[in-house]
């Protein structure tokens, strides 16, 4: 693991798990599918010696080996997690894998309910982000948001499924993959290179740069 820019940020004064994610806080993860963002996450939280609840809409065991690095649940019960309907997950670090199948199914819901008692799209992005910051705080948890970007292919990503929750995040884990044109490096076998930033706070103020993170 290489980290590069250190000197440009200090990070804020919080308690890290894996010395990256902020502790009983709410992170978003972004990238592209494909970038790594799950294997990276859970392989960071394993080497720290913690075991996550993981709420997977995306991924079977075949595509991930978890073994016994995680508790998995499948992503129907992210609703029971986030009105606090789950027992015995106090000082547990929370991976909701993707934010985009959770919005789909907690908008699915929604729309079956009677008419006024439906939230409008605005009111349940806000709505979301605040049951999140409430689990967290009640129960002591870090809560690892995996998401699209605004640039995901056929869609806007989580810019638009939830900017509050974009805007509200302790921090923003940011992944992306850059493939070389060079012929030496292309022979070489070194032609992609992974980087995952973190950036501060409200995520436009400086960042940290990590190349090629949990990928050894």
């Amino acid at each position: 693991m290489t980290l590069m820019d250190k000197d440009r940020l200090v990070l804020s004064p919080v308690k890290r798990l894996a010395e990256v994610f902020p502790e009983n806080k709410v992170t978003l993860v972004l990238g592209l599918p494909g970038s790594g963002k799950t294997t990276s996450v859970l392989k960071a939280l394993k080497q720290d010696g913690i075991k996550p609840i993981w709420f997977n809409y995306d991924h079977s065991d075949t595509v991930i080996d978890t073994s016994n690095d995680v508790d998995m649940f499948d992503g129907e019960y992210v609703p029971y997690f986030i009105n606090g309907e789950i027992d015995d997950i106090k000082n547990r670090v929370i991976v909701i894998d993707t934010y985009e199948r959770m919005w789909e199914q907690l908008e699915f819901r929604n729309m079956q309910k009677e008419k006024e008692f439906r939230l409008t799209r605005v009111e349940l992005q806000h709505s979301i982000v605040t049951l999140l910051e409430k689990v967290s705080e009640q129960n002591n948890n870090t809560i690892i948001v995996i998401a699209h970007p605004e640039e995901y292919v056929g869609r806007d990503g989580i810019f638009k499924d939830n900017p509050t929750l974009a805007r509200r995040a302790y921090e923003i884990l940011s992944f992306e993959k850059r493939l070389s044109t060079s012929i030496k490096e292309l022979k070489a076998g070194n032609a992609e290179t992974n980087f995952m930033y973190i950036k501060k706070g409200r995520c436009y103020t400086g960042k940290t740069t990590f190349i090629d993170w949990m990928r050894d």
